[in-house]
């Protein structure tokens, strides 16, 4: 008889040590924050709805966002009209990518927009369409499909949305049949 071998036993790992310079930054963190006074603390019941927290300085405010998209968003016209003038073609057609389906299974891979796609617009999810013509609005098919398994998001009023033409519809095929249009 052979004797078999016992797989060695897991040991759990040691604590990380903390460094000096981290013990610092947590040190100096703790010193920032500001204890409320038990006299201050109000309710639940009688408390005002939370506010919103502060927008950090460094991030845009919804008209700088609008300016700046349409900065870049006038710049990309510029260079696709040009580029289909000199190659001589009526439009060019941007695809956000289709879902890749893991082998043997129901579920997708999580979907990534093109980055082509993604140049022109902050729309995520699969199969929407951007066509682009010499002298007209760019059309932006959003794909929604209606499913029973995955609710979509409506799209709101996003502040990019004004600079396109926005259609949505429920499957690929409409969404080609549009942009054939």
């Amino acid at each position: 008889m052979s004797k078999s071998k016992k797989p060695a036993a897991r040991t759990a790992r040691p604590a990380p040590r903390v460094t000096q310079p981290a013990a610092r930054i947590v040190a100096s963190a703790a010193a920032k924050t500001v204890a409320k006074p038990a006299a201050a603390t109000v309710s639940k019941s009688s408390a005002a709805p939370a506010a919103k927290p502060a927008r950090p300085a460094d991030e845009p405010t919804p008209a700088q966002l609008d300016r700046l998209f349409g900065t870049h968003f006038t710049d990309r016209i510029r260079k696709v009209e040009a580029a289909l003038a000199a190659s001589g073609f009526d439009a060019l057609l941007v695809t956000s990518g289709t879902p890749h389906t893991y082998f043997a299974d129901d579920q997708d891979a999580p979907h990534k927009v093109t980055p082509h796609f993604a140049h022109w617009t902050p729309l995520a999810g699969p199969h929407h369409l951007l066509r682009l013509q010499s002298g007209r609005k760019p059309l932006l098919v959003r794909v929604a499909p209606e499913d029973y398994w995955y609710e979509q998001a409506p799209l709101g009023k996003p502040f990019w949305a004004h600079r396109f033409d926005l259609k949505e519809v429920g499957d690929v095929e409409k969404a080609y049949a549009l942009c054939r249009t």
